[in-house]
Protein backbone atom coordinates (compact mmCIF):
# COMPACT_ATOMS: atom_id res chain seq x y z
CA UNK A 1 0.00 0.00 0.00
CA UNK A 2 2.93 2.45 0.99
CA UNK A 3 3.88 1.77 -2.73
CA UNK A 4 1.06 2.95 -4.15
CA UNK A 5 0.27 5.92 -1.98
CA UNK A 6 3.77 7.40 -3.15
CA UNK A 7 2.63 6.59 -6.84
CA UNK A 8 -0.23 8.91 -6.29
CA UNK A 9 1.73 11.58 -4.82
CA UNK A 10 4.40 11.60 -7.48
CA UNK A 11 2.04 11.68 -10.03
CA UNK A 12 -0.34 14.86 -8.46
CA UNK A 13 3.80 16.31 -7.78
CA UNK A 14 3.61 15.82 -12.03
CA UNK A 15 0.70 17.40 -12.86
CA UNK A 16 1.37 20.03 -10.41
CA UNK A 17 4.47 20.68 -12.10
CA UNK A 18 3.18 20.90 -15.61
CA UNK A 19 0.41 22.87 -14.76
CA UNK A 20 2.79 25.52 -13.76
CA UNK A 21 4.78 25.02 -16.82
CA UNK A 22 1.74 25.59 -19.02
CA UNK A 23 1.44 29.11 -16.84
CA UNK A 24 4.60 30.23 -16.85
CA UNK A 25 4.77 29.44 -20.87
CA UNK A 26 1.10 31.19 -21.29
CA UNK A 27 2.62 34.35 -19.36
CA UNK A 28 5.64 34.26 -21.32
CA UNK A 29 3.43 34.51 -24.34
CA UNK A 30 1.10 37.00 -23.15
CA UNK A 31 4.31 39.43 -22.15
CA UNK A 32 5.39 38.74 -26.34
CA UNK A 33 2.55 39.44 -27.91
CA UNK A 34 1.38 42.72 -25.61
CA UNK A 35 5.02 44.48 -26.13
CA UNK A 36 4.91 43.67 -29.28
CA UNK A 37 6.82 46.48 -31.49
CA UNK A 38 3.97 48.24 -32.48
CA UNK A 39 2.93 48.84 -28.66
CA UNK A 40 6.23 49.62 -27.89
CA UNK A 41 6.77 51.95 -30.27
CA UNK A 42 3.66 54.21 -29.09
CA UNK A 43 4.59 54.03 -25.23
CA UNK A 44 7.99 55.31 -25.18
CA UNK A 45 8.40 58.78 -24.33
CA UNK A 46 10.15 60.94 -27.21
CA UNK A 47 13.94 61.84 -26.92
CA UNK A 48 15.01 64.96 -26.76
CA UNK A 49 14.50 68.41 -26.02
CA UNK A 50 10.94 69.70 -25.76
CA UNK A 51 9.89 71.43 -28.85
CA UNK A 52 11.36 75.24 -28.37
CA UNK A 53 8.48 77.75 -28.89
CA UNK A 54 8.66 81.36 -28.45
CA UNK A 55 6.44 82.13 -25.42
CA UNK A 56 5.83 84.14 -21.89
CA UNK A 57 8.20 83.25 -19.09
CA UNK A 58 6.55 85.25 -16.47
CA UNK A 59 3.48 84.41 -14.94
CA UNK A 60 2.25 87.34 -13.62
CA UNK A 61 2.30 91.14 -14.68
CA UNK A 62 2.94 93.61 -17.12
CA UNK A 63 6.57 92.97 -17.19
CA UNK A 64 6.17 90.63 -20.06
CA UNK A 65 9.00 88.37 -20.68
CA UNK A 66 9.46 86.15 -23.62
CA UNK A 67 11.90 83.11 -24.45
CA UNK A 68 11.97 79.85 -25.63
CA UNK A 69 12.31 77.58 -22.68
CA UNK A 70 9.56 75.87 -20.92
CA UNK A 71 7.99 78.04 -18.50
CA UNK A 72 8.06 77.55 -14.85
CA UNK A 73 4.86 76.54 -12.57
CA UNK A 74 2.39 79.57 -11.55
CA UNK A 75 0.53 80.19 -9.12
CA UNK A 76 -2.80 80.26 -9.17
CA UNK A 77 -3.00 83.74 -7.45
CA UNK A 78 -4.53 86.34 -9.19
CA UNK A 79 -2.20 89.58 -9.49
CA UNK A 80 -3.06 92.67 -10.73
CA UNK A 81 -2.61 93.35 -14.53
CA UNK A 82 -2.92 89.90 -15.08
CA UNK A 83 -5.81 90.44 -17.54
CA UNK A 84 -4.09 92.39 -20.26
CA UNK A 85 -1.23 89.47 -20.43
CA UNK A 86 -3.83 88.33 -22.96
CA UNK A 87 -3.27 91.06 -25.29
CA UNK A 88 0.65 90.53 -25.26
CA UNK A 89 2.48 88.50 -27.69
CA UNK A 90 6.16 86.97 -28.47
CA UNK A 91 8.03 86.36 -31.53
CA UNK A 92 10.98 84.99 -33.24
CA UNK A 93 12.12 87.74 -34.73
CA UNK A 94 15.55 87.37 -36.72
CA UNK A 95 16.13 84.26 -34.84
CA UNK A 96 15.50 85.37 -31.15
CA UNK A 97 12.60 85.62 -28.92
CA UNK A 98 11.39 88.92 -28.32
CA UNK A 99 8.13 90.84 -26.71
CA UNK A 100 6.14 92.51 -29.66
CA UNK A 101 4.34 95.76 -28.17
CA UNK A 102 0.93 96.30 -29.40
CA UNK A 103 -1.87 99.27 -28.82
CA UNK A 104 -4.12 97.42 -27.12
CA UNK A 105 -1.67 95.45 -24.27
CA UNK A 106 -0.27 99.11 -24.17
CA UNK A 107 -3.17 100.74 -23.71
CA UNK A 108 -4.41 98.11 -20.97
CA UNK A 109 -1.44 98.11 -19.04
CA UNK A 110 -1.42 102.15 -18.91
CA UNK A 111 -5.29 101.69 -17.56
CA UNK A 112 -3.66 99.57 -14.78
CA UNK A 113 -0.81 101.39 -13.98
CA UNK A 114 -3.08 104.15 -13.62
CA UNK A 115 -5.26 102.30 -11.18
CA UNK A 116 -1.96 101.78 -9.22
CA UNK A 117 -1.25 105.06 -9.16
CA UNK A 118 -4.80 106.38 -7.89
CA UNK A 119 -4.97 103.69 -5.17
CA UNK A 120 -5.50 106.34 -2.45
CA UNK A 121 -8.75 107.15 -3.99
CA UNK A 122 -10.00 103.68 -5.41
CA UNK A 123 -8.73 100.45 -4.45
CA UNK A 124 -6.71 99.52 -7.66
CA UNK A 125 -8.48 95.93 -7.98
CA UNK A 126 -11.87 97.54 -8.61
CA UNK A 127 -10.38 100.15 -10.95
CA UNK A 128 -9.23 97.51 -12.99
CA UNK A 129 -12.85 96.23 -13.51
CA UNK A 130 -13.02 99.80 -15.48
CA UNK A 131 -10.27 98.55 -17.18
CA UNK A 132 -11.41 95.29 -17.79
CA UNK A 133 -14.85 97.25 -19.17
CA UNK A 134 -13.16 99.22 -21.83
CA UNK A 135 -10.83 96.70 -23.54
CA UNK A 136 -13.04 93.01 -23.02
CA UNK A 137 -16.91 94.74 -23.19
CA UNK A 138 -18.30 90.85 -22.86
CA UNK A 139 -16.55 91.14 -19.18
CA UNK A 140 -19.57 92.03 -17.41
CA UNK A 141 -23.03 92.64 -18.38
CA UNK A 142 -25.13 93.74 -15.84
CA UNK A 143 -28.23 91.54 -15.52
CA UNK A 144 -32.04 92.62 -16.37
CA UNK A 145 -33.63 93.13 -13.78
CA UNK A 146 -37.27 91.29 -13.54
CA UNK A 147 -40.48 92.09 -11.90
CA UNK A 148 -41.27 88.31 -12.37
CA UNK A 149 -44.64 88.99 -14.16
CA UNK A 150 -44.98 86.88 -17.30
CA UNK A 151 -43.67 88.67 -19.94
CA UNK A 152 -40.27 89.99 -18.20
CA UNK A 153 -37.17 88.72 -20.28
Amino acid sequence: MGVVVQGRSRKRLSMIFKKWILACIFVACAFVLLGSSEKRETLTRPQGKPEEECRIQNCHGLDIQCGLSQPMACTAMYQLGDFCRQFAECRMVEGKCHFISNDIFMQCKNCIQDCELNKAEINPFVCEVKCRKQFDPNFYQPSQKTTGMPGDQ
